[in-house]
């Protein structure tokens, strides 16, 4: 059926064609004929001759010819409307064959994943509950979970997570019947596990993802996407952050001490209450994120740009915030400022002058110069 169909469509494809190259001959052929007729006196052409009103047009002839244009071009344009007509509903077709393959796809592969996780679980002697860092049992369940989650779209990749908290595989404080101490089985071998403690995800796509009281201490985030993601209270100490993009994530209490997050874009974030003292911030963007009695403390915040963000009560004392950005930063006082190191070196508006003269921020033609 495809190949007569395939068949069909070539032949009213020639046909199109060769309609078209039959009006043009026709055409420059009537052209020609008007031209000698008039110009060179064609006797034969009959346009010299003459009608009961007068002498005979080109308009008298292509009176004649008029309707047969119209009806071919007509033919011509409904055939190649056709032809669009029919090339985009293929398209569509082939879109949505691809989107249902696809989808199968990322079933397959979510389910096999459940079903190893599993299989991890249930093992004993020690068995994935019982391993430490390093053991080849805990390092096949992270390596298969990191794949998972960079393979799986946002939907299964949150599906993923909840099946790892429901596990107790996130040290996370939200699993449920989670008690202030560490569950402990009847052997005493601790049951959190901190699976995706110091795992490499360089560049991994966790936007709009709910990734609230997990530990991701020491892991491995450069360049990542955590846009739009809830960080609420997770544990993301000592990880390398680095040109990793968290515009608009939310971090309220979260443990982001000690980390490398150099050239992180932190845009409209909101860091109420977080920990990120001691951490590398330089060059960071931090514009319009909402900071309140967010710690600072030990910092490096040079070059950063806070601009327009809230900064109430914000702690930042031993800071370095040497070419810091701070103009239009709401709700920052002096008293928080003088506590930074180097602040008087910080770009800031008239009212942050604090006693001290303001420098001037070169423009960006002159950086270029």
């Amino acid at each position: 059926m495809a190949k007569e169909e395939s068949i069909g469509r070539r032949i009213g494809k020639t046909l199109t064609k060769r309609i078209g190259t039959v009006v043009l001959v026709l055409g420059v052929i009537l052209i020609g004929v008007s031209i000698g007729g008039y110009v060179w006196n064609w006797g034969w052409t009959g346009l010299r001759g003459t009608t009961e009103g007068g002498p005979k047009t080109l308009w008298h002839w292509l009176d004649l010819l008029i309707i047969p244009l119209v009806l071919a071009a007509g033919a011509l344009w409904f055939r190649r409307l056709d032809e669009e007509t029919r090339r985009a509903r293929e398209r569509a077709d082939a879109k949505t064959a691809a989107f249902i393959e696809e989808q199968r796809v990322q079933e397959a592969a979510l389910e096999a994943y459940l079903d190893c996780m599993s299989d991890l679980l249930l093992e004993k002697d020690p068995g994935l509950r019982g391993s430490v860092p390093g053991d080849p049992i805990r390092n096949m369940a992270q390596i298969r979970t990191i794949t998972a989650l960079r393979r799986l779209d946002a939907s299964r990749r949150n599906q993923v997570l909840v099946f790892l908290r429901d596990a107790r595989l996130l040290d996370t404080p939200f699993t449920s019947e989670k008690r202030i101490s560490k569950a402990t089985n009847e052997d005493g071998i601790t049951e959190e596990i901190a699976l995706l403690q110091g795992a490499k995800m360089i560049g991994i796509d966790f936007s709009d993802t709910d990734l609230s009281g997990i530990n991701l201490e020491r892991a491995y985030l450069s360049k990542s996407n955590l846009s739009g993601s809830n960080l609420y209270s997770a544990n993301l100490s000592g990880a390398k952050l680095i040109e990793a993009t968290l515009s608009g994530a939310k971090l309220l209490t979260a443990n982001v001490s000690k980390a490398f997050m150099d050239k992180i874009d932190l845009s409209l974030a909101d860091l109420s209450m977080t920990d990120i003292g001691y951490s590398s911030l330089s060059e960071a963007n931090l514009q319009r994120s909402n900071m309140n009695m967010t710690n600072f403390t030990g910092a490096d915040l040079s070059k950063a740009d806070f601009r327009e963000a809230n900064m109430a009560d914000a702690y930042l004392t031993d800071a370095c915030v040497e070419e810091t950005d701070f103009r239009g930063v709401e709700n920052l006082t002096c008293d928080q400022l003088r506590l930074a190191d180097k602040w008087a070196l910080s770009y800031r508006d008239n009212e942050l002058a604090c006693g001290a003269s303001i420098p001037i921020k070169p423009t960006e033609q002159e950086n270029n110069e």
